[in-house]
C-alpha cells in the first residue's frame, strides 16, 4: 500500500468529535429569565418566555410529590420493555430502592445500571491521553453534583438522567430504564463517549437476537442531547453519529431524540436525522421530539425547536419527575425565622426528591415512554429474533 494511499485512509477514518449538550437552562432572548420581583421561586421579570425561569442558574426548582411510586406488576406476563437512557446517569431515590449511592438499584425497580458498558466508556477515556483536565465518567453515579466547589452552585444538568427515569417510570410503569452515563453534570458529552456507549448497545442488541437471550434486549433508546452544525458543509462530519444510529434502527430499536431548547428551525443532530434516510430503510425511522406546554389545547413551548424534521410532539414544560434525594446546593432561603421555625423557598434543597423542570430533554423519554407502552401491550416480547422485532418495531410506531 504506498503512503499517499495510507494517509487518505488514515484520513478517511478521522471525524470533527462534537460536544452534545442538553440545553435545560434557558437564557437569551426570546426567553430571557432574568429580572426583579415575582414569587420566591420565581425569577422570571417581563418578556416572552420568562415564565420557564425559575431559580438562579437553572430552570428547575424543588417541589413536594404527594404520590406513591406508579404501580409496577410484580411478576409480568411477558418480558418488560427497556428504553436505555443516554444521559447523566442516577442519582439516589425512593422509587428506585436507594438511601445512599452505595449499591445500584435493586433489580425489580424498574431502573438498571450498564457496569460494562460504563467501564468501557471510562477506559476508551484513559486510553485516549489527552492532556487535558478532562472529569472522567467513572461510573453511572450522576457526580459531582457542583463543578465549582468554591462557589457550590448545584450543576446546571445534575439530576437530568434520574429526572428522565423518573418520567418513564409515570407514563410507563412496566417498562425497565437502562441508565448509562455519557452526559457531564454541566450537561456536556464527548461524542466519542456517546458513540461508543450506542455501539455497545448495538452489540448487546445483536448478540440478544443471535443468542435468543431477550433479557437482554433493548427495546427503545432516549437521546436527550445534541449539537448544532456549523454550516451545511459540516454534515459530512455527522456521518459516524447516523451510521450507528442506522445500525440501531436496523436491528429494530426504535431511537428517540429531544429536538433542542433554542427556539430555532436549525437541525439539531441527532434529532435531526429523523427526515433522513438512515441504513437500508428496513428498520424504524429515528423519532425527533418538540416540546408542548401543559394544557389542554398542546400548544407548543416557546423554547422548543421547530422545524420540519421535528415529527413529534409530547408534553416537555411544568414537568415533575424523580430528583437524587441527596443533592443540596449553597444556595439559601433568603428570610429565615429561627426563633418559630420559617424560612422562605430554599431554591435547591432537593431534599424531597422532586423537581419540576422544562425541555424537549424531558419530551423525548415522554415519547419513548408511549412507545413503550404500546410495545408492552404488544403482547409477547420474548422472541427476540431480527426479524421479528423490526416488525414489531414498525407495527408500534404505526400505532402512535
Amino acid at each position: 500500500m504506498s503512503g499517499a494511499k495510507l494517509e487518505r485512509e488514515v484520513a478517511a477514518a478521522i471525524s470533527v468529535e462534537h460536544l452534545l449538550f442538553t440545553t435545560p437552562v434557558f437564557g437569551g432572548v426570546p426567553w430571557e429569565t432574568s429580572g426583579l420581583g415575582g414569587t420566591p421561586w420565581e425569577t422570571s421579570g417581563f418578556g416572552a418566555g420568562s415564565s420557564y425561569g425559575r431559580t438562579r442558574g437553572a430552570n428547575r426548582i424543588p417541589v413536594t410529590l404527594a404520590a406513591d411510586p406508579p404501580h409496577r406488576s410484580e411478576k409480568p406476563e411477558h418480558r418488560r420493555p427497556v428504553i436505555a437512557v443516554l444521559d447523566t446517569g442516577i442519582g439516589p431515590h425512593r422509587w428506585f430502592g436507594m438511601t445512599d449511592r452505595s449499591a445500584p438499584p435493586p433489580a425489580g425497580v424498574g431502573l438498571a445500571v450498564a457496569p460494562d458498558i460504563q467501564a468501557a466508556i471510562l477506559q476508551a477515556e484513559i486510553d485516549s491521553g489527552s492532556t487535558l483536565p478532562t472529569q472522567l465518567l467513572t461510573d453511572y453515579w450522576d457526580a459531582p453534583t457542583t463543578g465549582q466547589p468554591l462557589i457550590g452552585d448545584v450543576d446546571t444538568d445534575t439530576g437530568h438522567g434520574l429526572f428522565i427515569a423518573g418520567i418513564i417510570r409515570q407514563a410507563c410503569p412496566e417498562a425497565d430504564t437502562l441508565a448509562i452515563r455519557v452526559v457531564h453534570s454541566d450537561g456536556v458529552a464527548y461524542e466519542g463517549d456517546v458513540l461508543l456507549a450506542l455501539h455497545l448497545l448495538a452489540d448487546r442488541v445483536r448478540r440478544a437476537q443471535a443468542d435468543n437471550r431477550p433479557d437482554d434486549m433493548v427495546d427503545v433508546v432516549s437521546l436527550s442531547l445534541g449539537y448544532y452544525e456549523e454550516n451545511p458543509a459540516d454534515l459530512a462530519y455527522t456521518g459516524l453519529f447516523g451510521s450507528v444510529i442506522a445500525e440501531l434502527l436496523g436491528l429494530g430499536v426504535v431511537v428517540v431524540a429531544a429536538a433542542g431548547n433554542d427556539a430555532t428551525t436549525r437541525r439539531f443532530y441527532p434529532a435531526a436525522f429523523a427526515d433522513q434516510p438512515l441504513g437500508d430503510g428496513s428498520g424504524p425511522q429515528l423519532i425527533s421530539v418538540g416540546a408542548l406546554n401543559p394544557d389542554v389545547t398542546g400548544t407548543k413551548a416557546l423554547f422548543s425547536n421547530e422545524g420540519p424534521w421535528v415529527r413529534c410532539w409530547a408534553t416537555g414544560a411544568g414537568v415533575v419527575s424523580t430528583y437524587p434525594a441527596d443533592v443540596r446546593g449553597t444556595a439559601a432561603a433568603d428570610h429565615e425565622v429561627p426563633d418559630h421555625g420559617r424560612s422562605s423557598f430554599d431554591p435547591d434543597d432537593y431534599s424531597a426528591g422532586f423537581a419540576v423542570w422544562d425541555g424537549t430533554s424531558f419530551a423525548a423519554p415522554l415519547a419513548a415512554a408511549e412507545i413503550g407502552k404500546y410495545l408492552a401491550q404488544a403482547g409477547d416480547l420474548g422472541t427476540v429474533d431480527r426479524e421479528t422485532v423490526v416488525k414489531r418495531a414498525w407495527t408500534t410506531l404505526g400505532l402512535l
